[in-house]
């Protein structure tokens, strides 16, 4: 059955329970339930008003006086506010941030890249999700970006520091990116980036063997329309996985029960060489 009518319960867990016991019912508060019948959009604010003086007061430092019956002495209470659930539609109402339109990501915010399709109506994001090309130099805190679509809007400061902690070395706080680099770009429009990226691999394994200096990355002048693009790195990837992952002699062949023949006698001659 459908109905109209809208009901939103406000829960509260104690997360400094157990794990097994902070989810069970008995230990879960409900505060606030906001009756229907519509639901309360942007006004949830003047419902969560007491709830928030609530835990205001028990933030304070001198927190409020409460009873330990197991003790039997009194202590002082202090709370606050751990983390948010909620549905895609409430994180609009409780942040404040538009959810749809042109800007609806919530984590790319103004960089957020839209299309509107003026025969659906509706508002699209084609540019989230893009293959790119980075050449890490660790020693020198330095990582060059080959990016097809030369944007600059890629977020790297979060690996760096994950890498900084787990990985002992001289690293530099930040770490320097480059984007300028002479790389063929796609037409706008296009979704060929993993094409592009796939040719700039090619450029720069090239470049390694014969140790040449690369002035320009170049596209293979063969290869015209879009359609053969995509055949290229079709190709590429069904021979890749013939020839390495299907084939018992390829490098990276698993069939589920034994180690391949190749890695397996690296190890026995390693251990050999220990023992």
């Amino acid at each position: 059955m459908s109905s109209g009518h809208s009901t939103w319960p406000v829960t509260m867990c104690i997360y400094n329970l157990p794990p097994w016991l902070c989810m069970k019912r008995k230990y879960i508060i409900m505060p606030i339930i906001i009756q229907g019948p519509k639901q309360p959009g942007n006004d949830i604010d003047v419902y969560l008003i007491p709830l928030v003086e609530d835990l205001k007061l028990l933030w304070k430092k001198e927190g409020v006086p409460v009873w330990d019956e197991d003790k039997q002495e009194e202590f002082n209470l202090r709370a606050l506010l751990f983390v948010t659930i909620n549905d895609w539609l409430a994180l609009s109402n409780l942040s404040g941030q538009s959810n749809k339109g042109y800007k609806a990501c919530t984590h790319c915010m103004d960089e957020t890249e839209s299309t509107y399709l003026k025969h659906c109506r509706k508002v699209v994001y084609m540019g989230h999700r893009r293959f790119i090309l980075l050449k890490a130099m660790t020693h020198a805190c330095t990582v060059n970006v080959y990016d097809s679509t030369d944007k600059k809007s890629l977020r790297l400061t979060r690996a760096w520091y994950r890498l900084r902690h787990l990985v002992r070395g001289k690293w530099r706080e930040r770490l320097r990116r480059k984007f300028k680099f002479p790389c063929a770009k796609q037409k706008q429009g296009t979704n060929l980036c993993g094409y592009y990226v796939c040719e700039y691999c090619h450029c720069l394994v090239d470049q390694i063997i014969t140790t040449r200096e690369l002035d320009f990355i170049r596209m293979r002048d063969n290869l015209i329309t879009h359609k053969e693009f995509i055949a290229a790195v079709q190709e590429q990837l069904m021979g890749f996985i013939n020839e390495q992952i299907l084939d018992p002699k390829g490098e990276f062949y698993y069939d589920g029960n034994t180690i391949h023949m190749s890695l397996a006698s690296e190890i026995a001659t390693t251990t050999t060489s220990k023992s």
